[in-house]
Formats: structure tokens, C-alpha cells, sequence
């Protein structure tokens, strides 16, 4: 977990919830999700992306390797 993740991690995923779950009811178009993309890169979600590759080059790929997932 980075600090990205626990700043932002809360409000991106009620950002999915919603859109996922009007979306499935019909309430918002399926391409609504373009705009639920825009609202998570405001809401953290690229600074979470960023955190995750930074810990995969740091960390994660070797551990990966090490483990034989590669």
C-alpha cells in the first residue's frame, strides 16, 4: 500500500461504484465511463498508477521473477 492508495484509493472507488452501478441500472449511458475516467485521474487515480508502477520497478518485478510468475 503507498500513500497514493491510502490518500485516494477511498474516493476513486466511490467514483467506480457510482458510475458502475448507474450504468448498469440505466441510469447513465455506457459511455459515461469516459467521463468516470476523467473524475478518477482528478480524484488521485494517476498518482495510484504511479505509486503501483513505481513499487512493480522497484520491488514487484523482481519478486515476480524470484517467484516464478514471470
Amino acid at each position: 500500500t503507498s500513500e497514493a492508495s491510502i490518500e485516494y484509493s477511498s474516493t476513486c472507488n466511490d467514483i467506480i461504484s457510482e458510475y458502475r452501478d448507474k450504468i448498469i441500472v440505466g441510469e447513465l449511458p455506457v459511455d459515461a465511463i469516459d467521463e468516470m475516467f476523467e473524475k478518477l485521474d482528478a480524484n488521485g487515480y494517476t498518482e495510484i498508477e504511479a505509486a503501483c508502477q513505481e513499487w512493480y520497478d522497484k520491488t514487484g518485478k523482481e519478486l515476480a521473477e524470484t517467484l516464478g510468475l514471470n
